[in-house]
């Protein structure tokens, strides 16, 4: 690659540091290349933990917000055990690696900063998801339904949160190793079918617990 054309990049990026596309579909992927390099090499390692961290924990917060919405009406309790919670819920619990995987690509330069974020992620949402069901959903419940109930929670469904945030965020890694090998531009699309499976899999889990537990779902 040419100087002259280092610094057509080096300039164009000064004006775009957060939108590698609109190099790449300029100029090609070498312009790319050299985009992706160039971050590298002016953003030191020290953000990267931080930014994992971060990126995982605020996920988990905004993920729960899903928890106080309860709808009213059969079908719509349907939909929502179903599909809504599920889906809203494995969406938003990867919010924090989509963003850094859009807009700030340079902070996620290893594998193991997405099974890190994942875990964090699933781990903070079924903590807090789990109080607002004991403090707000269940306030009014006392003895050994309570203790029931929550400890089904917080071993259950603390581990399926869990779970299932690891299998989306493989997908994400699964997506950043395809294109970031080949410095192209990320592509969410590489990781619908891993979050498909995460979706799916929490959707099997509300369908067998509104089954077995018709009488008390609002419970769960």
């Amino acid at each position: 690659m040419k100087k002259d054309d280092l610094s057509n990049v080096t300039s164009r990026q000064e004006h775009s540091l957060s939108s590698p596309r609109s190099i790449c579909n300029n100029s090609g992927d070498s312009y790319y290349e050299l985009w992706f390099k160039d971050l590298f090499a002016h953003h030191p390692m020290f953000k990267i933990v931080p930014a994992t961290v971060l990126a995982g924990l605020l996920s988990g917060i905004i993920a729960v917000i899903g928890a106080f919405f309860r709808p009213e009406g059969p079908w719509l309790v349907i939909l929502n055990i179903f599909f809504f919670s599920p889906f809203m819920e494995e969406l938003f619990k990867q919010i924090g690696l989509i963003y850094l995987l859009e807009k700030r690509t340079w902070l996620l330069r290893f594998t193991w900063q997405f099974p890190l974020a994942g875990a964090l992620s699933g781990l903070t949402f079924a903590v807090l998801e789990n109080l607002i069901y004991r403090y707000h959903h269940l306030a009014d419940m006392e003895g050994s339904d309570l203790a029931y109930i929550m400890g089904f929670r917080w071993i259950v469904c603390t581990g399926l949160h869990l779970t299932c945030s690891l299998i989306a965020s493989a997908g994400l890694c699964h997506a950043w190793k395809r294109h970031m090998g080949h410095f192209m531009p990320f592509n969410l699309r590489d990781a619908l079918w891993y979050f498909a499976a995460a979706i799916g899999l929490h959707g099997f889990y509300n369908f067998l617990v509104f089954i077995t537990f018709f009488d008390e779902i609002f419970h769960f």
